[in-house]
């Protein structure tokens, strides 16, 4: 269960609960047990003026919900492949891309790509053309990703080889790093310590015969948990995933 508030922002270690005139758009996220831990009085420093403002929990805006997990797709290799031509960049989708509309009432759906941010914003306006307006709520490219390490970078032979982290964008994702699926093609796009939030799918070559996001989509619906750490699902959706290749 997740509390949803409005609040003001003291600095970047102080947030306050409050639905006075100092309201903005964001949103924080706090367990219901942690609620009594938090202190009751804070400053609001409005130049050189402060404002005390009473225990917050009188004042708090409070919305209940059930959190959607998110699931972020890569885009070359996984959902399409990009080309250069002469002319301008064609973009072919992968056999069953439409599949990924049934993904809309369970989960979040978004992008992670280490690709450059122009290049992802195409992309993604080709696939909401298809999918539809507005179809991902989190876009990530090549600014939120980090330099993989030298051992990567050496044993791929790419010095500029780039890793996905995910708990390190928590903050914009709104998501809890148990809520999350990252769907690529490359298992050295993720850290070590988060192997665990990957489901590793077959690069696609543009076979026209290809199924893998139809079996994937079938797989997410059936397995991965609306409640609780969707990770526990993971192993076995890339265990048959895996039986695809065979």
């Amino acid at each position: 269960m997740i509390i949803i508030a409005n609040c003001i922002k003291l600095n970047p270690f102080h947030r306050i609960f409050n639905t006075s005139s100092y309201k903005t758009n964001e949103v924080i996220h706090k367990s219901e047990d942690h609620l009594e831990n938090i202190p009751h009085k804070h400053f609001y420093e409005n130049h050189q003026e402060q404002k005390e403002l009473v225990p917050f929990v009188q004042k708090c805006e409070i919305i209940y919900y059930e959190e959607k997990p998110l699931i972020l797709f890569d885009l070359n290799g996984t959902l399409l492949n990009g080309y250069n031509t002469q002319q301008q960049r064609q973009i072919v989708f992968r056999p069953g891309i439409n599949s990924l509309k049934k993904l809309k009432n369970k989960f979040e759906v978004g992008i992670y790509s280490c690709m450059r941010d122009y290049n992802v914003k195409e992309c993604v306006q080709r696939l909401e053309q298809s999918l539809g307006e507005n179809f991902f709520t989190i876009i990530l490219d090549q600014n939120h990703c980090v330099k993989a390490p030298k051992d990567v970078c050496e044993y791929l032979n790419k010095p500029y080889a780039m890793m996905k982290p995910i708990d390190k964008h928590s903050h914009f994702t709104r998501k809890s790093i148990s809520k999350i699926l990252l769907i690529d093609d490359s298992k050295y796009k993720v850290l070590r310590e988060e192997k665990k939030n990957l489901i590793l799918i077959p690069t696609w070559t543009n076979e026209q015969n290809d199924n893998t996001l139809e079996v994937l989509v079938r797989s997410l619906l059936r397995h991965v948990p609306h409640q609780g750490d969707v990770r526990k699902a993971s192993h076995f959706i890339n265990s048959k995933i895996k039986m695809l290749s065979k």
